[in-house]
């Protein structure tokens, strides 16, 4: 895709109109920014997310870093949503949970490591800190500042 010719003039009609729209996302992210306190988790925090609507890679990426922190003797735990999953508290995915209840990526990403699935990621991050966690791992959660990320990934399907 190129980019429109109007970006890189500073008075085309165009961009004169665009820029209090511009100027009102600025501010409106400035005070949701301000206005999220950030948890500051008391071990390193990895974040992998992408900018697009699933089928990037995300999850595979949040299976291979599990195994190499495990290489390193790290006790990883994996944050996620429970997309699709009706689980609606703080909740520990186990072998025996299906899609339906906590989503299918929680499922799988279950098997690589402990997995806390919450509507909550600070209430996850807290729950798997105490049940034992060197590191976590948060699949999604580029534009969330409810966590503060030590390392974030962004993932591009090539």
């Amino acid at each position: 895709m190129k980019t429109p010719d109007f970006w890189y003039k500073k008075d085309s009609l165009l961009a004169v109109l665009l820029r209090p729209l511009g100027r009102l996302y600025h501010w409106i992210s400035r005070i949701k920014k301000a206005s999220q306190p950030s948890f500051y988790p008391t071990v390193p925090t990895i974040c992998v997310g992408n900018v697009t609507l699933g089928g990037a890679g995300k999850t595979p990426t949040v299976i291979a870093l599990t195994h190499i922190l495990k290489s390193f003797h790290l006790t990883p735990h994996i944050i996620s949503r429970g997309y699709k999953g009706k689980t609606n508290y703080t909740y520990r995915v186990t072998t025996d949970d299906t899609a339906e209840k906590v989503g299918d990526e929680a499922v799988l990403l279950s098997k690589a490591a402990p997995t806390w699935v919450g509507k909550t990621k600070v209430k996850s991050c807290k729950k798997a800190i105490k049940q034992g966690a060197s590191v976590l791992i948060m699949d999604d959660g580029l534009q969330s500042q409810a966590v503060h990320k030590h390392l974030s990934f962004l993932v591009i399907d090539g």
